[in-house]
């Protein structure tokens, strides 16, 4: 009776957490598991303070950032911080 306890436990934790995807302009640059159900907002905020994530936004302005909670994604678009600043 234990061991089938531990076993459906293990189940239980395992669909309780996701893997996310998340994507900087097209290319996939982490991959974070956190709850299931889990609000956009704070989706967004997890991604945004993983380091690996962080290494690819450095230097560079979001422009758009999508979450996709049912496809298990999300995605920002950036651009360079002074394209549009640009004193050329």
């Amino acid at each position: 009776v234990d061991s089938a306890m531990i076993r459906l436990r293990r189940i239980t934790a395992f669909w309780n957490f996701i893997v996310l995807v998340v994507q900087v302009n097209g290319q996939v640059c982490d991959y974070l598991e956190m709850p299931a159900g889990t609000n956009k907002s704070e989706t967004e905020r997890l991604a945004l303070t993983a380091p690996k994530v962080q290494t690819f936004l450095e230097g560079k302005q979001i422009r758009k950032v999508i979450v996709v909670p049912e496809r298990l994604k999300i995605l920002f678009t950036v651009g360079l911080a002074n394209h549009y600043n640009c004193n050329c």
